[in-house]
C-alpha cells in the first residue's frame, strides 16, 4: 500500500458485484447474487434462474 496525502490507497480491486432485481420481495429490492445464493427460493426463483441461464437471443415479445 502507498500513502497519499495522509490516507492509505488500496491497491487490490474489489470483486465485481452483480445485482438482481428480486421480484419475490414486496418492494422489489436490488440484491447481490451472493444474497440470492443463500435465499430459500434459490432453485425456484425466476430472477435467479434468468441470471444463471440468460436468454440466448434476448426476450421475445409476442408472436412466434
Amino acid at each position: 500500500m502507498s500513502i497519499v496525502a495522509g490516507k492509505k490507497a488500496e491497491t487490490k480491486q474489489d470483486p465485481p458485484r452483480d445485482i438482481i432485481v428480486c421480484t419475490r420481495r414486496k418492494n422489489r429490492p436490488h440484491v447481490f447474487v451472493a444474497v440470492c445464493q443463500r435465499c430459500q427460493y434459490r432453485k425456484t426463483c425466476k430472477d435467479f434462474q434468468r441470471y444463471i441461464q440468460p436468454y440466448l437471443f434476448g426476450k421475445r415479445k409476442g408472436g412466434r
